[in-house]
This record gives structure tokens, C-alpha cells and sequence, in this order.
């Protein structure tokens, strides 16, 4: 609770077998789970998201598959029902990551994932990941990359989550590669059950500021609000998104 997490100078990937994680919960024994995560600040060079953005350069010159990427939170727990991680009143912004995927489809960046188990994120307080004004809060270049890529803000794979009353935007996507790039505000995997919710998020913007964009050329790319294969979604305020081909 309560910590700032970020970079006092860029770095800059120079092998391609380098992912970052900010938080991450790795627990998958019996029962483990009941963690809180609240009010804390990821990104910038300063306190509480300040100062220049916290970079993650790619040094490499050459096109490649390999994987560099960056998750703010990471979450795998055991999936005991009733084990739900709180995540609440952080703010992930003031980045940048230069990516390369490790396969087909793969993250660059995400800020939120639960890979295992349940989490309650924004249920209590809202998160924030970027900005609901301005552009490029959150700067995510997919470079020198043989695979396509996705960038997420929120993904969702345990049965019983809730993700409510969260901020998505002001987020752009671009780079150099010629594969595909997928966007996604929220995705909700086929794992979760009709019981997890996904409620009252604000994703993207209806003005010019705070929109999620996807300015790489690459055809075939996409923007989503919400990808979603389960669970019930209602009253949630989904705003302008750009895509590229």
C-alpha cells in the first residue's frame, strides 16, 4: 500500500528475453490469496508517477521474436473461491515501453493480469491506467518484431473476478513492426463464469483526449472497449478508440 514505483533513468532491453513486473503475486498454494493492493503509483521517474515517463527502450536493431514486454500488476493465485486479491486506488501511468512479442498474439504490455485465482479490482476505489485527458499517458511501441502483438489494460482469467469503476485511456500503440497489434481495454478470457462482472469502467474518452490509439500501420490491427468470451458486463462507459489498418 501506498508505494511509487518507477525508474530514475530509461533502460533499455538489450537481449530479448526480458519481461518486467512492477507487482507480482505469485502464490498458487492451497488457499493463498486475500492480498491487497491499493494506492499505489506505477510509473514516471519520481513519486506518485511524476517527472519524465519511465522508459523501457529496445536496443536492438535487428527484427526478431524474442520477448520484451512490461506488466505493472501480475497476479496468479490459488483459485479457492472466496480468495479475491482487493486491487483498488492505484494509478499506472507515465510510461513507455518499446516491445517486442515473444509469440503470436502475446502481451507487450498489460497493467493489470490475473492469470490464476480471483481479484476485485476497483470495487471499492477505482484504479486508474492512464489518463481519462491528454494522449499518450500510456506509450506502448511494438518494434523489430516477427509476431504480432497486444497491449492490454486489464486481462482477466480467473472464474470469479470483478472489475468495476475503473479509468482506461489515453493510451497509444505504435512501432515499427509490420504484424498485427490488438488493443484491448479489458479482456475477459473463457475461464470466467457468468458471476464474474465487469461494471461501470470508463474506457477510452468521447473527446479528443483520453482515447485509446492504435497508430501502427500493420494491417490487420484492432481496438476493443471490452474483449470478452464470459461474464456479465453492464453500465460500463466505452469512448473513442482509433486503429490502425
Amino acid at each position: 500500500t501506498g508505494n511509487s514505483i518507477y525508474q530514475t533513468a530509461d533502460r533499455t532491453y538489450t537481449n530479448l528475453f526480458t519481461a518486467h513486473r512492477a507487482i507480482l503475486i505469485n502464490s498458487t498454494l492451497n488457499n493463498s490469496g486475500n492480498f491487497v493492493i491499493t494506492n499505489n503509483f506505477i510509473g514516471g521517474q519520481a513519486p506518485a508517477c511524476g517527472g519524465a515517463a519511465m522508459k523501457y527502450l529496445n536496443g536492438l536493431t535487428t527484427i526478431a521474436s524474442g520477448t520484451n514486454s512490461y506488466y505493472a500488476m501480475q497476479i496468479a493465485q490459488t483459485t479457492t473461491l472466496g480468495n479475491a486479491t482487493s486491487i483498488h486506488g492505484n494509478t499506472i501511468q507515465n510510461i513507455r515501453v518499446d516491445g517486442i512479442s515473444s509469440g503470436a498474439g502475446s502481451y507487450i504490455f498489460v497493467g493489470v493480469i490475473c492469470t490464476s485465482g480471483d481479484i476485485n479490482a476497483g470495487t471499492i476505489t477505482g484504479n486508474t491506467i492512464g489518463s481519462a485527458t491528454g494522449t499518450g499517458s500510456i506509450l506502448i511501441n511494438a518494434n523489430n518484431s516477427i509476431n504480432s502483438a497486444a497491449v492490454a489494460a486489464i486481462d482477466l482469467r480467473g472464474l470469479n473476478s470483478h472489475v468495476q469503476n475503473n479509468t482506461i485511456g489515453s493510451i497509444t500503440i505504435g512501432g515499427t513492426s509490420t504484424s498485427a497489434i490488438s488493443a484491448q481495454g479489458i479482456s475477459l478470457s473463457n475461464t470466467v463464469t457468468a458471476s464474474a462482472s465487469i461494471t461501470g469502467n470508463t474506457i477510452g474518452a468521447t473527446t479528443g483526449t483520453g482515447i485509446i490509439t492504435v497508430t501502427n500501420s500493420a494491417t490487420g490491427g484492432s481496438s476493443y472497449g471490452i474483449y470478452s468470451a464470459g461474464g456479465t458486463l453492464s453500465n460500463n462507459n466505452i469512448g473513442a478508440r482509433t486503429a490502425g489498418t
